[in-house]
C-alpha cells in the first residue's frame, strides 16, 4: 500500500473558514426558528500520497484534475534496480530449493544426517523468505489509488526524484461530497442524526437537500458552535470547497 498523509484534513482549518461566515448569519433563522448554520463541501475520502522507496518517477499516467478508478496505477517509479534484486533473490532462493531437494534423497540413501538436511531446509526458507522482501519492495514501485477520485495536486513531476515518506501527489473522491456544517450549539437537542436540511449555496440561488449523519459529542466552548455532517443529494455541478448556509428543513 502506498504511503498516507493525512486522510482527512485539519479539522481546524475547516472551522476557520466557517466560523467568521456563521457570525454573519448568526441572525438568519430557518423556518424552524433554529439559527442557520454554515456548511462547506468537503470530499468523503481525501489522501496525500507518498512513495515508500526512494526512486525516479517513471509515469504520472493521471494529471489534475483527470478522474480515475480504485486500483489504477497513480505513480510509476523506475524499478530497475529492484528488478534485478528480485532476479538475484529468485535464483538463490531456486539453488537452495535443489540443495535441499539434494539433501533429502542423500539422507534417504544416509549419505548424510539429519542435521544437514536440516541446515539444507533452513537455508531454504530463508531464501523464501528474502524473495518475499524483494517481491514487495518491487511492488512499492507502483503506487495505485485506494479508492476512486481525481488528482488534486502533483507535488513532484515526472522524471524527478520521489524521497521516502515525502508526498508525491493529493488525491480526492470528488464524485461523493459531504457537507461539514458548524452550527450554533442550540442546535443540539432539535437537530437530530437523520433530519433534513436545506443548504443555499453562497454566490447563486442552488439550494442542495442534505440529511445529518453524524453529529460531533464536542462543543467548541469559544464559539458555542458544533459541527454536524451531512450526505447531501449530489449535482454534476457541485464541487470541493463550496459554502452555503444550512438551516433545518421544516418537520411536517
Amino acid at each position: 500500500m502506498p504511503g498516507l498523509w493525512g486522510m482527512k484534513r485539519s479539522r481546524a482549518l475547516s472551522r476557520s473558514v466557517l466560523l467568521p461566515a456563521l457570525m454573519l448569519v448568526a441572525a438568519e433563522v430557518s423556518a424552524q426558528g433554529a439559527p442557520a448554520g454554515r456548511a462547506l463541501l468537503e470530499p468523503t475520502d481525501r489522501a496525500m500520497l507518498s512513495a515508500e522507496i526512494g526512486a525516479r518517477i517513471d509515469e504520472m499516467p493521471f494529471q489534475p484534475g483527470e478522474q480515475f478508478a480504485e486500483g489504477d496505477p497513480l505513480v510509476t517509479l523506475d524499478c530497475s534496480l529492484f528488478s534485478a534484486q528480485r532476479a538475484r533473490v529468485e535464483a538463490e532462493a531456486e539453488a537452495a530449493r535443489l540443495e535441499a531437494e539434494n539433501a533429502e534423497e542423500l539422507n534417504s540413501m544416509r549419505s548424510i544426517g539429519r542435521l544437514e538436511v536440516a541446515l539444507a531446509e533452513q537455508a531454504y526458507a530463508q531464501a523464501r523468505a528474502e524473495l518475499r522482501v524483494a517481491r514487495l519492495n518491487e511492488s512499492r514501485c507502483t503506487i495505485r489509488a485506494p479508492f476512486a477520485g481525481e488528482v488534486a495536486e502533483w507535488q513532484v513531476r515526472p522524471h524527478e526524484f520521489a524521497k521516502p515518506q515525502e508526498p508525491v501527489l493529493e488525491i480526492v473522491a470528488s464524485q461523493s461530497l459531504e457537507a461539514e456544517i458548524v452550527a450554533p450549539a442550540v442546535w443540539i437537542g432539535n437537530v437530530a442524526v437523520g433530519d433534513a436540511l436545506d443548504i443555499r449555496l453562497d454566490g447563486g440561488n442552488q439550494m442542495i437537500a442534505a440529511e445529518i449523519t453524524r453529529i460531533n459529542p464536542v462543543i467548541d466552548p469559544v464559539s458555542e458552535t458544533v459541527t454536524y455532517y451531512a450526505r447531501p443529494v449530489m449535482h454534476p455541478w457541485m464541487a470541493i470547497g463550496m459554502t452555503g448556509t444550512a438551516t433545518p428543513s421544516l418537520k411536517e
